[in-house]
């Protein structure tokens, strides 16, 4: 699945491949994201360099969780991010916490 994220200075990023999770947890981990479909993400604010990366994928998780009761997703597409979330909520200690919240 191909990610594209439009920052606000108005540069895009598109992910892609194998390096998709890795990189994409890395801009999660960074900036502050609104989805605007299941493929495109748009950067609201950046965080402070040393920023919590536990609370950050947390706040990307509610964000996932507000935008597909607003999108239709297929099942391509919920494969892959419930992957990104298994893989790194299991990382980070927040499996079950996402597992209780359906986001896995």
């Amino acid at each position: 699945m191909t990610i594209t994220i439009t920052f606000s200075d108005g540069q895009t990023k598109t992910l892609t491949g194998e390096e998709t999770y890795k990189l994409l947890f890395e801009a999660v981990c960074s900036y502050d994201f609104e989805m605007l479909d299941n493929e495109h993400l748009a950067e609201v604010s950046s965080y402070t360099s040393g920023s919590d990366k536990k609370e950050a994928l947390r706040n990307f998780a509610k964000e996932y969780q507000r935008a597909q009761a607003e999108l239709s997703t297929s099942y391509e597409e919920l494969a892959f991010w419930s992957g990104f979330f298994e893989t790194y909520g299991e990382e980070l200690g927040l499996s079950e916490e996402f597992k209780e919240n359906g986001i896995i």
